[in-house]
């Protein structure tokens, strides 16, 4: 299954505790797989990446133009860093430094962002609501999907992050990520590029 119309896509992983280390494998696995369907050799498709836990950290930027060798080195590379779950500081950076024409998006492409989460978002004294949090990338054009995975996930909740219910993808466990690889792909692949001039 690969993916032959254009689109800037960027993944979001988490690296929070409540993943074990086995599992944060299992993850990063699932990411590559599902990278290789927008392979940059077969379409003009950007990939970024960007880790989240209790903080956030690019680890590609559209501006990188990585090769689908160089996308799998950086996920390989995320730290497990434990931390809490703060998804809000996600959207923000991929708003304020990824789907931006400093990060490196294209206008008039497809902007397709897909969230692994496997847990709520943590309440903390600056956390913003996704449901805000969420609108600059809205105003962007940005297509969200989530992969909710396992029974902690809070899918009303991730339900204000994407634009359609059907967006969000729950997945049982994570042995059960790399089934689901394939049916995300042709979802994701199926969004018509834009209409407006973005």
């Amino acid at each position: 299954m690969k993916c032959s119309e254009d689109a800037d896509l960027a993944f979001v992983v988490d690296t929070s505790g409540s993943i074990s280390d086995k599992n944060f494998q299992k993850q990063k696995d699932f990411v590559k797989v599902l990278a290789s369907s927008f392979d940059p050799i077969l379409a003009e498709h950007q990939l970024g990446l960007i880790s989240y836990s209790s903080n956030t950290q690019m680890e590609v930027s559209f501006q990188d133009k990585a090769d689908r060798k160089e996308f799998e080195q950086a996920v390989d590379r995320i730290p497990h860093t434990k931390g809490r779950t703060r998804l809000d500081k996600a959207l923000e950076l991929a708003s304020s430094r990824l789907f931006t024409a400093s990060g490196g998006t294209r206008s008039g492409k497809r902007k397709i962002m897909i969230i692994l989460t496997d847990g709520r978002q943590s309440q903390d004294p600056d956390t913003v609501p996704l449901k805000d949090a969420v609108l600059p990338l809205r105003q962007l054009g940005v297509r969200i999907y989530t992969v909710a995975i396992g029974d902690e996930v809070d899918l009303k909740e991730l339900y204000q992050v994407t634009e359609r219910n059907e967006d969000v993808f729950p997945v049982s466990d994570f042995d059960d990520l790399a089934n689901m690889a394939n049916d995300i792909a042709l979802n994701t692949c199926r969004v018509k590029a834009p209409s407006q001039g973005r």
